[in-house]
């Protein structure tokens, strides 16, 4: 496919993501204890931690964007993902605090996501009331929620023992052989090693993922929920019960994103929590699959892309690159300024996400009925 033929959006992307993929790559490799560039390919761990938390910063976004995109597909607006997936990282980690059990902790985080998701149906569609408030309170009541507990019981337990979820080398006793990146190409090591060395949370995003993907383009049910959103009223003609599905997409909803706060808690941090650690990856989320135009396929790379972004501001961190810039007050004239510095790094994923909305959300369509409150026909 020659550029020309690429859509506006597309060709505006592409020439935003891959200068900064080349540029960031180059900043990562080349640190401060390397001087040529035949000393590049004395650093392969690098490049493999780089993988390995590329991976670990996308499965939160993609098992959240996967929640919304249920919900979304039957027609019901999910903006509160953020707060699901807060509430689920702190259920998590109380459970497991006072049970010492990390499946408990796993299973008592999704049912909280479940307890949401089923409040944001029944405001959205029985009460038909706006969806985009009712998640935006969700979020609010959430945030608060969590805080509030947060002071009242986890704060001053800091010290405590409270399990993580293992890896699959502590489930599989591969420790010695996978737990550290080779400092060679070890092709058989570094594979291990970015993929074993992760939370089994890891593989069942993964299947949940390939089977959302059957579910809702291979199978009957697949079909009647996107009929729901796309057509409701054509839908109920044909028998399929409205409320029904959206109420369990919904519900679906809840439960993924919450299992994204468990896996942020639980599977990424080994049982810690900390307020408000969802960080705005429930919106970053929502961006995800719009710009995966509400696939799932599309929706895996958007997370992919967003992960890699994140783990590299991770990495880029206590890196030093100076630029001289102007400013225009009296008396400061040029300003050398560190583009690397923490405060710049931290905006990469939100600066990203606005910049994916906005090359996309003019020619993004969602389902038909998206947003819009359905109201049976009385016979």
């Amino acid at each position: 496919m020659k550029l020309k033929s690429l859509p506006l959006r597309m060709k505006l992307f592409l020439s935003f993501i891959i200068p900064l993929i080349i540029i960031f790559i180059i900043l990562l490799i080349f640190d401060n204890n390397i001087s040529s560039i035949a000393e590049i390919y004395k650093k392969p761990h690098r490049i493999v931690l780089l993988l390995r938390h590329t991976i670990t910063f996308t499965i939160p976004i993609f098992l959240a964007a996967l929640g919304g995109l249920y919900s979304e597909r039957s027609g019901i607006i999910n903006l509160a993902l953020e707060g699901m997936m807060l509430t689920g990282a702190f259920s998590a980690v109380l459970i497991a605090y006072f049970t010492q059990d990390f499946i408990l902790a796993i299973i008592f985080g999704m049912i909280v996501g479940i307890f949401l998701g089923l409040i944001h149906a029944f405001i959205s569609i029985h009460l038909k009331g706006d969806q985009i408030i009712s998640g935006v309170a969700i979020n609010v009541l959430a945030l608060g929620i969590t805080n509030f507990f947060y002071k009242v019981i986890l704060k001053d337990v800091s010290g405590a023992e409270i399990p993580g979820i293992p890896t699959i080398n502590d489930i599989m006793g591969w420790n010695e052989l996978f737990k550290n990146p080779p400092l060679n190409y070890d092709i058989i090591r570094m594979i291990g090693y970015i993929f074993f060395e992760q939370s089994p949370l890891v593989y069942i995003a993964i299947g949940l993922g390939l089977l959302g993907y059957y579910i809702l383009f291979y199978t009957s049910i697949g079909l009647r929920i996107r009929a729901v959103g796309e057509h409701p009223r054509a839908a109920d003609t044909l028998g399929i019960n409205v409320y029904l599905f959206r109420y369990g997409c919904v519900i679906i909803s809840g439960a993924l994103a919450s299992l994204a706060g468990v896996y942020l808690s639980m599977g990424f941090l080994s049982g810690t929590f900390s307020k408000e650690m969802s960080g705005g990856r429930g919106f970053i989320a929502i961006a995800a699959y719009i710009f995966g135009n509400w696939n799932v396929g599309g929706t895996a790379l958007a997370s992919l892309l967003f992960g890699f972004f994140s783990a590299l501001e991770e990495f880029l961190k206590g890196q030093e690159v100076f630029l001289l810039f102007p400013f225009l007050l009296p008396g400061i004239g040029w300003e050398k300024i560190n583009i690397l510095a923490t405060e710049f790094l931290d905006m990469i994923p939100y600066l990203l996400t606005i910049i994916v909305l906005s090359s996309s959300i003019r020619r993004a369509r969602g389902p038909g009925a998206i947003g819009k409150p359905y109201e049976k026909e009385m016979t």
